[in-house]
């Protein structure tokens, strides 16, 4: 996942224009590991840290470097799953299921077109990973009520912070509503 992309990369370099665009394909496992594929999100989270160094490198020649990160896709590989483990994932997709491929295309299109994004990496889960978010205000909700200290309060607050990340895709919606002349 994260060996051929660099090589092939470390051929091509000289070749790429200045102010192109690469976009590689992370995954939402190099974000919020999963017990079962150990070395498949250790690879994707290479391929996130791939993306952030080489934005650098690559900062003299203005060279945009991205990746998408999807969560579950509408494949044939998750097509041979049983039903019962699809539903169990739909269950915790905030939009109740699977991302079509073009859905995903349209994530690469924006990265693509955007000319001002440079060293994301976005996801594209349909609010899966919104779960993590939630579980995380829960637990520090629970703590800061239990502990009195501004040490914790302002570790609260860092975490809230850090969950924004997920909310400020939210926030940005009406706007661009607005832009499109869609009414809501």
């Amino acid at each position: 996942n994260v060996t051929f992309p660099t090589f092939l990369l470390q051929r091509l370099e000289t070749k790429i224009n200045d102010g192109s665009c690469i976009v590689f394909t992370g995954s939402l496992m190099g974000i919020h590991p999963h017990s079962l594929s150990l070395s498949y999100g250790v690879s994707k989270a290479a391929v996130h840290a791939l993306v952030k160094n080489l934005v650098k490198i690559l900062a003299a020649r203005k060279i945009r470097v991205n990746a998408i990160a999807p969560g579950f896709v509408d494949t044939d590989w998750q097509k041979s799953k049983p039903m019962k483990i699809k539903e169990s994932i739909n269950k915790k997709i905030a939009l109740g299921r699977f991302s079509m491929p073009e859905e995903l295309g349209n994530a690469y299109l924006l990265l693509i077109n955007n000319s001002y994004i440079n060293g994301e990496i976005i996801v594209v889960d349909g609010g899966y990973s919104m779960q993590y978010t939630i579980i995380r205000i829960v637990i520090f909700k629970k703590i800061k009520n239990s502990f009195n200290s501004s040490l914790i309060s302002n570790f609260f607050s860092l975490v809230i912070l850090q969950g924004a990340n997920y909310i400020f895709p939210l926030l940005t919606v009406p706007y661009l509503f607005r832009t499109l002349g869609v009414e809501t």
